[in-house]
């Protein structure tokens, strides 16, 4: 390992941003204790990761991003959203990862070989050490032991963590010496191999989580490409690059090439939009309706304006947005009724709402929830009834179930509240416009992020605005939002639906071998979400992200990941 070496000031104000201003990382201790410490460093004279030079040279060195909602946690067995997730990965590793074509490819594991019973021998990089940092001094080699331990803990029901369903298959776990690791998992279900590539699945030091308890979520220590450096809640997360990082180029420089990384939580959409276009961050992504006509044509195109110094990067990308019902004690009451839900969704015209609120960015949801890309995903001509915008058929059902008469709405139970965060106002609105056309009393209720996040975990919410990203590309995760033995806050199921027969066909058809069978026992249980509605999708999404022209090496990725070991700003 390289000793480590205080990092310049200039470029350590660069990165945090408040030159002349304390800022108080995760430790609680003031900068200049941590520069006191040594525990930033600069790269020696020569290397991609250099913190030497003018200022412009320092500042091609840091990648700066927004994550408008926060991120609550960076323990990654609690990575459940989106900004988790990236930082995640950032600092830690898995076993494997998942390529762009969605196949595995080594990390921590440099082999791995599968025997016919489904046992699994992972065999371990020699060169990768967790970062130094509370608990581990002078840092150590990864071991089998850690994965053994970090996947004990995951699923440990006293650590209750959100990602412990994706090890309810898991039968046998072992670490036979400090090189290989040994698992098995239960057969008939989703790939072990996209299972393990998640980042709940990272490996950390026991050292590390037992030093800092709670708090290993605020001062993380893994073996990714960046280590954490600083943390000001809400304001400005920083991470520098990890030194020892075990990863090489086609030419064998070491990565990552940037020097740092700095997060900011601007929930301001439209200030960070602003940001960005004055050279303050170097990426910003979504369609959100701050910004997406400066950004976009009506088309969907980059404007015209921008496109000499931005480049828009547009993929296909595995996510589904959608409206959910809570199954569990609905409110209003009538909720319950599917008549009712059938008619809020068809009171909903899909194909005006990705062209007006998303510039064309998007396929209206015509199905069930498995969106295109994935074995069980069936195109508009392939549903006998697909989801469609028929007001007049709304009407006639919130008739039929006794909701409205000539006088109004009459139904009991006080008005539909719909929850989003701030990120989904636009499109809420949108909808309660189209609801109470029909004259259903509807509100719409904009949370702080993170309380929108606590509450939907808790299942407190009873209709909400969400997304589901893939972890890994299979319908079954998907369809496990509406497995009942998967219910939030341990499992992803959020609605709380429990239909009868679900999970025993869920099971069968993880069991089929063949794959095209196996795809259509898929597409039956999508029909099934489809014909009780617990939850409304909206439409299959495609991922927008722009980048200035200096911004080079940003892989695109159709799970949408944010990958910055090769990135580089060239000057």
């Amino acid at each position: 390992m390289r000793a480590f070496q205080p990092l310049s000031n200039s470029l350590f104000h660069l990165v945090l941003g408040w030159k002349g201003q304390r800022f108080v990382p995760a430790t609680g201790r003031i900068v200049a204790g941590i520069l006191a410490w040594g525990l930033v460093s600069q790269c020696s004279s020569g290397t991609p990761g250099e913190a030497t030079g003018s200022s412009e040279q320092r500042e091609s060195k840091v990648f700066r991003y927004n994550e408008p909602t926060g991120i609550a946690t960076l323990d990654p067995a609690f990575a459940r959203e989106q900004a988790t997730l990236w930082t995640a990965r950032h600092l830690f590793s898995t076993l494997i990862e998942l390529d762009s074509a969605l196949q595995p490819r080594p990390l921590l594991a440099k082999s791995w070989s599968q025997s016919a019973d489904g046992s699994i021998r992972f065999v371990l990089r020699p060169d990768v050490d967790f970062h130094r940092g509370p608990g581990l001094p002078q840092g150590r080699r990864v071991v089998a032991s850690d994965v053994v331990y970090s996947l004990e803990r995951l699923r440990s029901p006293s650590l209750a963590a959100p990602g412990a369903w994706v090890l309810d298959g898991l039968e046998r776990l072992s670490a036979p010496n400090d090189s290989v690791v040994e698992l098995r998992f239960a057969a008939g279900g989703p790939s072990p191999f996209g299972l393990l590539s998640m980042p709940y699945c990272s490996v950390v030091p026991r050292e590390s989580v037992e030093a800092l308890g709670a708090d290993f979520g605020k001062r993380p220590v893994g073996s990714g490409p960046f280590r954490f450096q600083a943390w000001n809640d809400g304001e400005k997360l920083v991470l520098r690059r990890n030194t020892d990082y075990f990863e090489r180029d086609a030419a064998g420089r070491r990565l990552p090439y940037l020097e740092a990384v700095s997060i900011r939580f601007v929930a301001d959409r439209q200030a960070a939009y602003l940001s960005f276009l004055s050279g303050g961050l170097d990426e910003i992504h979504g369609v959100d309706a701050a910004y997406k006509d400066q950004l976009l044509t009506p088309a969907g195109e980059l404007q015209p304006a921008l496109r000499e110094r931005l480049v828009l990067h547009v993929a296909p990308y595995l996510n589904t947005e959608y409206l959910a019902f809570r199954m569990e004690n609905p409110q209003p009451s009538v909720l319950a009724d599917v008549r009712v839900r059938l008619a809020l969704s068809l009171a909903v015209d899909r194909a005006a709402l990705v062209r007006h609120l998303k510039n064309g960015m998007g396929v209206p949801a015509h199905g069930g929830m498995i969106p295109a890309g994935l074995p069980g995903y069936r195109p508009a001509a392939e549903w006998e009834d697909p989801l469609r915008y028929a007001p007049e058929e709304a009407r006639a059902l919130l008739r039929a179930a006794g909701c409205l008469d000539a006088s109004g709405w009459v139904a009991p139970g006080g008005p539909l509240v719909l929850s989003t965060a701030e990120s989904g106002r636009d499109v809420c609105e949108f909808i309660q416009g189209q609801w109470s056309a029909l004259g259903l009393p509807a509100r719409v209720e904009v949370l702080p992020a993170a309380s929108f996040r606590e509450s939907k975990s808790q299942a407190g919410l009873a209709l909400f605005k969400a997304s589901w990203i893939a972890d890994y590309p299979d319908a079954e995760n998907y369809l496990s939002l509406f497995d009942s033995r998967k219910w939030t806050p341990r499992g992803p199921n959020y609605t709380r639906t429990r239909l009868p027969g679900f999970d025993a066909a869920l099971d069968a058809a993880l069991r089929v071998q063949d794959p095209q069978e196996r795809a259509a026992q898929m597409a039956a249980l999508d029909q099934q979400i489809h014909d009780q509605l617990p939850v409304l999708p909206l439409w299959y999404d495609v991922s927008v992200r722009a980048v200035p022209r200096s911004v080079q090496g940003l892989p695109r990725h159709p799970l949408f990941t944010l990958d910055l070991r090769r990135v580089q700003k060239i000057r």
